[in-house]
């Protein structure tokens, strides 16, 4: 079996899906104003006195909290159904394409929001 493996952010998309996320969900006044007051921990993340899990657990609780599950993936759903061609690179998905011509597996790994979770999640497709 031939295994096609490819990242979704930096890969597959051109731009960070978390922040275009958010940016989507929120808006550009409240993402401006969220990463202002964000300040302290983007810092402390550039600076390494944080790990990135920790720096993308204040981010979304700054900008979600409140929102309930339900919602929070509708949001979810309605950005990847919109918004993620916009950031695809073409040449990545030729190469999936491609893969999947040749009938190999595809394998995307992508980031896992859950809170508390710091890992990605495999997608065969």
């Amino acid at each position: 079996m031939v295994l096609g493996i490819f990242d979704f952010d930096g890969t597959i998309i051109s731009k960070d899906s978390l922040i275009q996320f958010i940016r989507y969900a929120v808006g550009d006044l409240k993402m401006l104003t969220g990463m202002v007051a964000l300040l302290p921990t983007l810092m402390s993340y550039k600076l390494r006195l944080i790990p990135n899990y920790i720096a993308k657990q204040r981010i979304l609780s700054h900008f979600f909290k409140g929102m309930n599950e339900k919602q929070f993936q509708q949001t979810a759903q309605e950005y990847s159904l919109t918004e993620i061609d916009k950031i695809l690179r073409p040449k990545a998905m030729e190469r999936i394409t491609w893969h999947q011509d040749q009938e190999h597996k595809v394998v995307v790994s992508r980031p896992q929001l859950n809170a508390g979770c710091n890992h990605g999640v495999i997608i065969m497709v």
